[in-house]
């Protein structure tokens, strides 16, 4: 199959659509990992896709060797997220084609609106063109406005490289006139169902760039959230994220997030809470995070449309928050999400309400508004049996008792910080459930576990826990045992222990780096 579609391949200038043709033969290929001596997986669509391109082969399109002495024109159109073009010259009163073009977008341009893939066709359109036209009179047909796009439209959604390529490409070769087609276009033939309506392509990309009920419009109900990041003494790679939503002059919700989320998951998450409680009624939410408003207005669509992928093809950092963010805009009746300046010392509203916002999420952080049960997989009474927690605290030892209540523990069912304390004798049932498929860091082990029980000594026990699970000493590099400095065991044999360094040295022909290896026995 892959020596037929090489063979086809050089016909492609003959058959047009040629790319949407050959795609389900593609697919069937490189969609899956297969060996050389794997069987396809035959289906009626690839079979039928293999019996029309053996007729399209057999019943080509006549084409006319082009003429330099006479302007070419080219028609463009994307459809289905596929380039298709025409390479026309006029003969007589009519047009011949010379070539037919066609190629899949890649993911990126997959995932742009309707008309800003018509530039990223009619660029590519131009680049395949390019070796027959050699920078002679080119009359370019789209149907949408592609350089009123590319001069007045806000092209958030294009990366600066893209724009700026396909601006080199269209809009700065003097040979090239962009021209709008308003009659059916020959590059697709057939209409699609987004033909023939007359619209503004700045406005329609405007619209289609943000969820559909966001407005710039300010409402009745006025919210901001806030984020605080505190740094935990004894680890300082480690973070606790906190996010509020507070009204302008009363706090509506706090809670502390789980330590393993970043700053930009808190962010998502009190968005997203802040349109749920505000389920039918209008809303304006202030943010002093630029992550938050961007991905609403702009990118958090675009990346819906392409898979939750990146443009290498990677999964979007915290995807399911995002969809549950997307969810979560549907929900007010109206929405506005404004973005305010952080840490400001301004006397409006705004910033009062910023700084109010900011002042509940770090008291959030100290634990005064409890936890977010947002994420808790499994509830008190579920991690450990009630019973067998009050059996095992009537068993402990006297010296742990009395530490206990010098902590200021009591015999009541609310105790320390409305949490049962919990007996040494249950701390590997209990680092069990923590560490648990996932093999949970010591971090995550410990808040996963102090969100149900108040604890003493915890901490030692689940790094010397995590450092005898098996899986965690092969994977986790950083838990391994390590000599102290200066210090390295005498070896038996040759080749049983190596030193290695890596050092840079100053430049020679293709040579600039070197790695050093010496057996600590021979020398």
């Amino acid at each position: 199959m892959m020596q037929f579609l090489g063979l086809v391949n050089y016909c492609r200038q003959y058959i047009p659509h040629y790319a949407e043709k050959t795609q389900p033969l593609s697919e069937m290929i490189h969609g899956q990992q297969m060996e050389m001596n794997d069987k396809l997986s035959w289906t009626p669509l690839t079979e039928a896709a293999f019996v029309n391109l053996k007729q399209d082969i057999h019943s080509s399109t006549t084409l006319v060797l082009p003429d330099y002495c006479k302007p070419f024109t080219q028609t463009v159109d994307c459809r289905n997220g596929f380039m298709t073009s025409v390479l026309l010259q006029k003969h007589g009163d009519k047009q011949r084609p010379v070539a037919f073009y066609s190629k899949k977008l890649d993911q990126v341009a997959q995932a742009l609106p309707v008309c800003v893939q018509a530039v990223s066709a009619a660029a590519l359109a131009v680049s395949c063109s390019a070796g027959v036209v050699l920078f002679h009179p080119l009359t370019l047909l789209v149907p949408h406005a592609v350089d009123v796009l590319l001069l007045q439209g806000r092209l958030g959604l294009l990366s600066p490289a893209r724009h700026l390529s396909y601006t080199a490409i269209l809009m700065s070769q003097p040979h090239i006139t962009i021209q709008r087609c308003n009659i059916l276009n020959p590059a697709t033939l057939l209409p699609t169902p987004a033909d023939g309506d007359p619209h503004s392509c700045v406005e329609a990309n405007d619209k289609y760039s943000s969820p559909d009920p966001i407005s710039r419009t300010h409402h009745s109900l006025i919210v901001y959230y806030g984020l605080w990041m505190d740094h935990v003494p004894k680890q300082r790679q480690a973070k606790l994220k906190q996010a509020m939503l507070a009204a302008p002059d009363h706090v509506i919700e706090a809670k502390s997030l789980p330590p393993h989320l970043s700053a930009q998951a808190a962010e998502i998450i009190a968005l997203t809470r802040a349109c749920e409680l505000a389920f039918g009624q209008p809303l304006t939410v202030y943010t002093d995070s630029r992550y938050a408003f961007s991905t609403v207005h702009c990118f958090a669509k675009q990346w819906e449309r392409r898979g939750m992928v990146t443009s290498s093809g990677k999964p979007i950092t915290h995807s399911q928050l995002l969809l549950r963010l997307l969810r979560a805009v549907l929900l007010p009746s109206a929405l506005a999400i404004c973005k305010c300046q952080a840490h400001t010392s301004g006397t409006d509203s705004v910033s009062c309400g910023n700084r109010f916002a900011d002042e509940v999420a770090k008291s959030a952080s100290q634990g005064i508004f409890g936890s977010s049960d947002l994420f808790t997989a499994q509830t008190a009474d579920s991690l450990i049996d009630h019973m067998v927690l009050a059996d095992m605290q009537t068993h402990a030892p006297a010296a742990e008792k009395q530490l206990w209540k010098v902590k200021g523990a009591t015999l009541s069912p609310d105790v320390t910080h409305g949490k049962h304390v919990l007996p040494k004798s249950l701390f590997k049932a209990a680092a069990l459930v923590a560490h648990g498929p996932c093999h949970v860091s010591t971090g995550g082990m410990s808040h996963l576990i102090r969100q149900h029980f108040t604890t003493y000594n915890l901490e030692s026990y689940l790094r010397h826990f995590c450092r005898s699970c098996v899986i965690c000493g092969k994977h986790n590099s950083q838990g391994n045992v390590r000599p102290k400095r200066g210090q390295f065991p005498q070896p038996k044999y040759p080749f049983q222990m190596l030193h290695m360094d890596f050092i840079e040295l100053t430049q020679s022909g293709p040579y600039k780096y070197c790695l050093v290896i010496v057996d600590a026995l021979m020398g």
